[in-house]
């Protein structure tokens, strides 16, 4: 019997078998059944063959009609969260001193950075100390206006947290954000570091964290010779493995990727900042194209003469792209 002829004035009840017991729509079953037809039309009376092909096009039906958006009734949509912005007022330090911290007097605003896009509920202004998320205290809550101003002194942060800041504490300030369905997102997460990406950071006038540090005096010399890499984006250097930094003088310190044909990445140090900056230089190739790096200024940008690291977010420049990437250096 021909294939046309058994499923002749049957079609409807083809239909709801493949719904029934396939969960397959009416578009997919026209499809089987008019490719069940021409396989029948063109077999030649190989029934085996016939009822394989048959057997294969529902299983590939069944595998891609299997994921449904009504399968997965509970998938949440995308949460759109307001970036939040600080920005230093002109006048405000910018670093603790050793000699009297009391005396330190930070001034800066509290703003979103996309003034037109998505509105927050409200803003919660909180502060950590040394990293530790766990500790983080609300220094101004329930901000439902923006820009303000904020103002807060040495003395302050002393009593906040209970104890005297000595060189190498460093204060984080930014804000919580509660969304306008009651969603809140956590400007420094207890898993460690902030919620922000590095894209964030990289975006023109952005500013989600403001760090205040009493730092440790920069001495240059404790930068020569063999480091250990804690981070590279990059991925030239493992973690843990060795990576030499050359000194060239009071300000200005090297490294060298693992290019072909590497030239050494000069740094320069501010030592009342401890910014790190690179100017565009090529540093070699890689498969015949040359690399160039130049820093992007902000927080991973810097040493730490504390612990005698330094880390630099670069800016990696080549004719078939730009890469961003951060790499991390701590001394053995």
């Amino acid at each position: 019997m021909a294939i046309t002829q058994l499923f002749s004035g049957r079609f409807n009840n083809f239909f709801s078998f493949l719904k029934d017991h396939f969960h397959i729509g009416n578009g997919l079953s026209f499809f089987i059944f008019d490719r069940i037809i021409f396989i029948g039309q063109t077999s030649s009376g190989n029934l085996l063959a016939l009822i394989r092909t048959i057997f294969c096009i529902l299983f590939v039906s069944v595998l891609i009609n299997g994921c449904r958006k009504d399968d997965n009734p509970k998938v949440p949509d995308f949460i759109r969260v307001p970036i939040p912005l600080l920005t230093l007022d002109p006048t405000s330090d910018i670093r603790i001193p050793g000699v009297k911290p009391e005396s330190f007097e930070a001034k800066f605003t509290i703003d979103l950075y996309f003034k037109n896009g998505e509105q927050p509920k409200q803003l919660d202004l909180v502060v950590v100390k040394n990293h530790d998320a766990t500790n983080a205290k609300t220094v101004l809550a329930n901000i439902s206006s923006w820009p303000i101003a904020y103002t807060v002194t040495g003395q302050q942060l002393i009593d906040l947290f209970g104890e005297p800041i000595v060189p190498g504490d460093v204060f984080e300030f930014s804000a919580n954000v509660t969304t306008q369905s009651g969603f809140k997102f956590f400007a420094f997460p207890q898993s460690g570091g902030t919620a922000f990406s590095p894209g964030i950071f990289n975006m023109p006038g952005s500013s989600p964290v403001l760090t205040f540090a009493a730092p440790c005096v920069f001495d240059i010399n404790l930068y020569k010779g063999d480091f250990i890499v804690d981070r590279d984006d990059w991925g030239d250097y493992q973690e843990g493995e060795s990576i030499t930094i050359t000194v060239i003088d009071n300000t200005h310190l090297s490294f060298k990727y693992k290019a072909d044909d590497a030239v050494p990445i000069i740094m320069e140090i501010d030592p009342l900042t401890n910014a790190v900056t690179i100017d565009s230089q090529l540093y070699g190739s890689y498969s015949g194209d040359d690399y160039f790096a130049e820093s992007i200024p902000g927080e991973e940008s810097s040493v730490d003469p504390c612990t005698s690291s330094i880390s630099v977010n670069i800016h990696h420049i080549t004719s078939v792209g730009m890469f961003d990437g951060v790499i991390v250096m701590k001394r053995k």
